[in-house]
């Protein structure tokens, strides 16, 4: 049986609540369950309910785009820039501070390999 944090019909619902609607309390609702059922920013991008051009599309390869960059060692400035951009309303705001987290703590480190290289 899949639990239904992990079933992404439950996501579609809750996407179709928000799309559905105008009246702002509901479409906050079903945003805050979206949040709820998301684990990977690729569940939107891979989404056929919303637009390619969707703010949530936007978002959503923002943060896929800059955890890359972090995870991955390739600098990617401008995406790191637009990941700078959100603000606590968006969908991926809380990807934000792990991303930077990452990225600091990544180039810390990459700070000490040099150091130790260099100390040899």
């Amino acid at each position: 049986m899949q639990s239904s944090f992990l079933n992404p019909d439950d996501l579609n619902y809750y996407l179709r609540q928000y799309l559905a609607t105008r009246h702002e309390p509901t479409r906050k609702s079903a945003l805050e369950k979206v949040g709820e059922k998301l684990l990977r920013p690729a569940q939107i991008l891979e989404c056929n309910l919303l637009a390619e051009d969707h703010p949530l599309k936007r978002e959503a390869l923002v943060v896929s785009d800059a955890f890359e960059a972090v995870t991955n060692g390739m600098e990617n400035p401008d995406a790191l820039a637009q990941l700078r951009l959100l603000v606590p309303a968006n969908l991926f705001y809380p990807w934000k501070p792990l991303i930077l987290a990452l990225k600091e703590t990544s180039f810390k480190f990459l700070l000490q390999k040099l150091f130790a290289a260099q100390c040899k």
